[in-house]
């Protein structure tokens, strides 16, 4: 019975094509799909003739494998995966050893790890890369975890993965979620890689006007020499396809909307928590989320015109000075008022009056409440800044509204004007889809907003609050109200104190109630407290 040398769990894309590589490579496989019939399509049509298994139960599966067992998933990141643990512990022993084959967060990892751990378990977070051809004909594989799990399955991650001069693509990384860390990272650069790619796309089709297959033939070039890689080769044949149905190249058919699973998102979060500047991943990530927003920027295209001016075009000189070094030395270098002020004059006179609004750390901090201000002016221009800032007297002359995002800093003034432009924006009517969302938003309330849950109704011995599955909607409501006070109360009891004065009788009274319950003092109200825009007459 005990006669695969590896199991694979997850028939989709990856889990299918990995198992084949095994196979492939002389290691008997056992396969598990929670649908029998993706378990049995699979073997009947893909793997004949190599030596693969079916296991249509959990039991049956495990007893098919080779002690110490060694079993790789490959399903969805997130809850799938510890429900899958969960479902496996009843048929592990003290010495098998689990592979987390997916883009699991590093944290979530850590945290699997070391309760596997407590039940003799070995854990291994290994990231894969390479996608589907990868998988089925050699990835980049990056384990991480226990050094003793490592070396159960060694002998076939050295045979499936890629090569490179000759050596395989994986080495053990160390501890911990050390695997899924580093795939993590490699993920991230991959998203600023691929916003490089579209940003010169864009800046060819658009600026140019160049056509699909004179855009193959610049990518191609390009993928030639040092900057040959993977991204750049399917970028030039993307450039080449053409569209079956209509013959009209296939990238001007795609949708213009783009997802994300979490990694890129991830990587920038890691690198603010270690203070470790990665604007290309970052402005990365903000596309991302910008690109999936497709209904709302349909919507807002009929309400919104964005227009982007380069400040070159007001250069002093033939070489594109904006900017020079500050008078009684100093690091870096100050944008120029000649060149700032007639461009910001210049682009004011192309219509009505604009509200010009200048993102600087001197200025008024910035909140929900100014987004719904900026949202009420026809016109608006920010004026983004780089390097050491503005000479002062482009802050003298302009009297702009200098607005901060808060005490860090940015590369330059772009991110911090699409955070404020995003924000107003919500706030005009036809862009959001839903207007009820952005009027239960967190801070547009002057609370933060309460809890929310999804399905499953229990997990890990949580269990969403009875009330919001009675149907009762009124105590719903007040169930809502009073659990958006507690955690305002607990975590920023400072909104409170601002917005006392125009907070609704109701939730004054139940501020007061949760308080006294938690024992907690209310807040004292702000001298400068802030007053709803939306309550103004």
């Amino acid at each position: 019975m005990h006669s695969c040398e590896i199991g694979v769990i997850g028939l989709g894309v990856m889990g299918r094509n990995l198992a084949l590589n095994c196979a492939e490579h002389g290691f008997p496989v056992v396969v598990y799909n929670r649908t029998a019939e993706k378990t049995s399509e699979f073997i009947v049509c893909d793997a004949a003739g190599v030596p693969i298994r079916a296991g249509y139960t959990l039991q049956e599966f495990t007893e098919l494998l080779r002690k110490p067992r060694a079993v790789i998933m490959l399903v969805p990141a997130g809850p799938p995966v510890d429900s899958m643990i969960q479902e496996l512990l009843l048929f592990l022993e003290t010495g098998d050893v689990l592979i987390d084959g997916g883009n699991s967060r590093p944290a979530d990892t850590d945290r699997r790890g070391k309760a596997l751990q407590e039940k003799g378990i070995l854990y291994l977070g290994t990231g894969i890369s390479g996608g589907e051809a990868g998988a089925r004909f050699g990835p980049s594989i990056m384990p991480g975890g226990p050094q003793k799990a490592y070396e159960r399955v060694e002998p076939v991650m050295e045979a499936i993965a890629a090569r490179a001069e000759g050596e395989p693509c994986v080495s053990y990384l160390g501890q911990g979620s050390a695997g899924h860390y580093v795939k993590m990272v490699h993920n991230g650069i991959e998203y600023g890689l691929m916003q490089l790619i579209a940003e010169t796309y864009d800046l060819m089709k658009r600026g140019l006007g160049l056509q699909a297959g004179e855009l193959h033939h610049i990518y191609a070039q390009w993928n030639e020499g040092k900057t040959a890689c993977y991204l750049l080769e399917i970028t030039a044949r993307i450039f080449s396809a053409l569209d079956e149905k209509t013959g009209q190249p296939l990238v001007n058919l795609i949708l213009d909307a783009a997802g994300q699973k979490g990694s890129g998102m991830w990587t920038s979060q890691e690198a603010l928590n270690l203070q470790v500047p990665t604007p290309t991943i970052d402005a990365s990530v903000a596309m991302r989320n910008l690109s999936g927003l497709k209904k709302d920027r349909t919507a807002a295209a009929g309400v919104l015109d964005v227009r982007v001016h380069d400040l070159r075009k007001w250069a002093i000189n033939s070489y594109g000075q904006v900017d020079d070094e500050p008078y009684g030395g100093g690091p870096g270098m100050v944008l120029m008022a000649p060149a700032v002020i007639p461009a910001v004059r210049d682009v004011a006179a192309l219509a009505g009056k604009p509200h010009v609004v200048l993102p600087d750390a001197r200025g008024r901090r910035f909140n929900d409440a100014v987004a719904h201000e900026l949202a009420g002016y026809d016109r608006l221009i920010f004026v983004c800044g780089r390097y050491e800032g503005f000479d002062e007297r482009v802050h003298e002359v302009l009297r702009a509204d200098e607005i901060s995002l808060g005490d860090f800093v940015l590369s330059g003034g772009e991110l911090a004007a699409l955070v404020m432009l995003d924000a107003a924006a919500r706030h005009l009517p036809g862009v959001v889809g839903d207007p009820g969302s952005v009027a239960a938003d967190s801070f547009t309330s002057l609370l933060l907003d309460h809890p929310v849950f999804t399905r499953p109704r229990e997990f890990e011995g949580l269990t969403v609050p009875d009330v919001l599955t009675s149907g009762d909607h009124e105590a719903v409501r007040r169930w809502r109200l009073a659990a958006a006070v507690r955690l305002t109360l607990r975590r920023r009891p400072d909104l409170i104190g601002a917005a006392w004065p125009s907070l609704p009788p109701e939730t004054r009274t139940v501020i007061a109630a949760v308080a006294a319950e938690e024992g907690i003092a209310l807040p004292k109200v702000s001298p400068g407290a802030r007053e709803d825009p939306s309550r103004r007459g």
